[in-house]
């Protein structure tokens, strides 16, 4: 994925995406700014700007950094093996949306994020994301794809997965829906443009269930 920066100070760079969070937590992406980051992280706007082009480059590396805690995070576990891509892409993505939903703050972040007219950045990740997970599945089931299909597939799970969630965050007081409804409903997108078997699909979600019943991620946190 491409959110890496290289060059400058280290310490200084984490010190501006923990301000970052911080900032993003209590005033949501729309409020928070470039200077109060700068504020917080007691450094100029301009030495941001430095390593970020703009507080929309920010989430990407805010979102990368979390996805990557969580992988790490599984990847270690010494207990059990996930035997297959399809199931620990699940098992990620139960992890990922339960700890962000599970906080209206972090919530509120994610949802102003979704625009595409506010953010583009959530949605580079999600394309580049798409992309990584059409390969997986393909090689994982051993599906030849041209490259014009994996470019058309990632661009259709990209889509599918923005719309569902426009449309969880316009009618969610309406809507009955947990936490393994979303990642039901979102992990079944890449592998049914596949043309994967439904009946391994649902079995490899009933899977992730198990797996994440054995996994603590308390200590993974999103923005605070």
């Amino acid at each position: 994925m491409p959110f890496n920066i290289t060059g400058g100070s280290s310490v200084t760079r984490e010190n501006i995406l923990l301000s970052a969070k911080q900032e993003f937590y209590a005033k949501g992406y729309n409020d928070a700014t470039l200077k109060s980051i700068a504020e917080s992280a007691q450094v100029q706007s301009s030495l941001i700007l430095y390593y970020h082009k703009s507080k929309d480059s920010l989430v990407g590396f805010v979102l990368y950094e979390f996805y990557k805690n969580i992988e790490a995070l599984v990847d270690s576990q010494a207990d059990f093996n996930i035997e297959s891509y399809l199931i620990k892409k699940m098992v990620l993505s139960y992890i990922y949306f339960d700890i962000i939903f599970s906080d209206k703050n972090n919530k509120r972040f994610f949802f102003e994020t979704c625009s595409k007219k506010r953010c583009k950045s959530n949605f580079a990740f999600n394309l580049e994301f798409s992309n990584r997970v059409i390969v997986g599945l393909a090689e994982e089931f051993k599906l030849l794809i041209t490259d014009q299909e994996l470019v058309v597939y990632t661009q259709m799970r990209s889509g599918a997965w923005s719309a569902f969630f426009h449309y969880y965050f316009e009618n969610q007081d309406s809507l009955d829906m947990r936490i393994f409804d979303i990642v039901a409903y979102t992990e079944a997108i890449a592998p049914s443009l596949l043309g994967i078997d439904r009946r391994v699909i649902d079995n490899s979600l009933l899977r992730c269930r198990q797996f994440v019943k054995m996994i603590d991620y308390s200590a993974v946190k999103f923005l605070q």
